[in-house]
């Protein structure tokens, strides 16, 4: 059904006939291009297609439609063009409402269009422009892929996430090889990399292949780990933060008590994402304009704010406070001579998971407060390495380094059951 429309009758036709198809065609094929005369004939489309709401569609079609939802990036990327710009999705109710506005340069030998949209002057062709139809709404795509995204997604992505994996394993094997790393700071690293490994190998096979018949299932997923990623940092920076405390010795802890605190910490980092998931789910079979088919790709909406930004937003702040509340311990913990030197290696532990934990994700809230079409690769580029950054932490601890000098695994006389002390 890959058509060139021209008429503007004959798109809204096709577009109406799309809605009753009994068996959706594959996304290739369902996807029209738009070679448009002038740019009024846009503003014309924008005004002549009724957008019409979720709700009135049947179940029927919301399942057929469904199975056509996913993002244009991979159809997009694989375009031939030799513009550095990125890839914009528009609804045509933006140009309804004077968000966007575009005129035709007819001094451009080539025939392109110039787009002015979020104060950005982008000019583009004809053959450029995408219309897809999602949940009857319209959606206009300028395929704009820039150099840095094709070899970020056929290149850096799969090397930089197959790296990341490797690196995951390797801090969950070593874990398990050497009984003096099975303490409560052990089982919080391994459960954020189970955590972040979880994340990256759906992630990256949604994002090379073209299936989508999960969308929705692994998308509320992701969103799921995402949350538990945040927690669990959140965890590990409050256990050093605890075992600072002056009160709290943290190598006389019996086998019972880090049993009892490792179900607390599990729990917490596991259980803190599931109302806002729900939610997310609620929304998603609502009347709400959000779906999981497009979650990577949403504009900042309300229910983005709730059930991602804000849950976020909070746990870096709570991180950041017990990171500066770790440094006052430090200071009050230095007239012990005693203490000193175990206070001092945890609280550099802390530190270093911060930093190498916490910088990548600058990245990413920087890519949802600004919208910018060339965030997207950047941002999943630098996430890919989110692994490495754990390995490069733990690794970099001077216990790790110090067994990893060992040729064979220690036994358990090198250190008693139920100690808990710093990596």
């Amino acid at each position: 059904m890959a058509t060139t429309i021209t008429n503007l009758t004959s798109l809204i036709s096709d577009l109406e006939a799309s809605n009753s198809c009994a068996v959706m065609e594959p996304y290739s094929e369902v996807v029209m291009v738009v070679e448009l005369t002038s740019m009024l004939q846009l503003f014309q489309l924008s005004d002549a297609i009724k957008l019409h709401e979720r709700e009135n569609l049947s179940t029927n079609d919301d399942c057929e439609i469904d199975q056509t939802n996913r993002s244009l990036s991979k159809y997009v990327s694989d375009c031939n063009t030799d513009c550095f710009w990125g890839r914009i999705d528009l609804r045509l109710k933006d140009f309804c409402a004077g968000n966007a506005k575009g005129e035709s340069n007819e001094n451009r030998s080539d025939g392109a269009f110039m787009l002015t949209y979020d104060n950005q002057e982008i000019i583009f062709k004809e053959s450029d422009l995408e219309i897809s139809e999602n949940f009857n709404e319209v959606y206009i795509c300028i395929s704009k892929i820039s150099p840095f995204a094709r070899i970020a997604k056929r290149i850096l992505l799969p090397l930089f996430c197959s790296t990341s994996i490797v690196s995951l394993i390797a801090v969950v094997i070593l874990h398990a090889l050497f009984r003096e790393l099975q303490n409560l700071y052990g089982i919080c690293l391994v459960g954020l990399s189970v955590t972040l490994m979880l994340q990256t190998v759906p992630s990256l096979i949604l994002y090379l292949s073209d299936y989508v018949g999960l969308l929705f299932v692994a998308q509320a997923f992701g969103h799921y780990l995402w949350l538990c990623i945040y927690s669990w940092e959140v965890v590990i920076i409050y256990h050093v933060y605890r075992s600072l405390t002056v009160d709290f010795v943290a190598n006389r802890i019996n086998v019972v008590s880090i049993k009892r605190q490792a179900m607390y910490y599990v729990l917490f980092a596991t259980g803190l994402p599931v109302p806002f998931v729900i939610s997310g789910v609620i929304c998603h079979f609502s009347a709400y304009d959000f779906s999981y088919n497009y979650f990577n790709y949403e504009r900042l909406g309300t229910v983005i704010y709730l059930i991602y930004c804000l849950p976020v937003l909070f746990l870096t702040l709570i991180g950041l406070w017990l990171l500066f509340c770790c440094m006052s311990k430090i200071r009050q913990v230095r007239v012990n001579s005693t203490l000193q030197r175990r206070n001092v290696e945890f609280f550099f532990i802390a530190l270093r998971l911060q930093l190498t934990l916490g910088l990548p994700w600058i990245v990413i809230i920087y890519g949802l407060l600004h919208d910018d079409p060339l965030n997207i690769p950047v941002e999943k580029t630098v996430n890919s390495l989110h692994g490495c950054f754990i390995m490069i932490a733990f690794f970099t601890t001077k216990k790790v380094r110090g067994l990893l000098k060992r040729k064979n695994v220690p036994t358990t006389e090198s250190l008693k059951c139920g100690q808990d002390t710093p990596l």
